[in-house]
């Protein structure tokens, strides 16, 4: 959806303009809205929401396996960034 509020191209860099703007200059941009502007804007936060509360949920579903729950065995498993434990060799 591409709305044009003061400037900003779509809703989505207007509403990240509005997160850095102190509270009270908040409601005051937001009181200049239209009332159909404000019911696009709702509806971009509730996508927006959706969409995080989604990959919050995969994140956590992420962590939550291990070797006892995952659909794949170690050896397929990507390794982990940590960092890896070296075998000595013998000399």
């Amino acid at each position: 959806m591409l709305i044009k509020i003061k400037g900003k191209t779509n809703l989505a860099e207007y509403n990240s303009s509005l997160m850095s703007t102190p509270p009270e200059r908040e409601r005051q941009q937001l009181e200049k809205l239209t009332k159909s502007k404000l019911i696009a804007l709702v509806l971009t936060m509730q996508e927006q929401m959706a969409a995080l509360q989604a990959r919050v949920q995969a994140l956590h579903d992420q962590i939550a396996k291990d070797s006892h729950n995952s659909s794949k065995p170690p050896s397929i498993r990507p390794k982990s960034s940590g960092t890896r434990h070296h075998r000595s060799v013998p000399k």
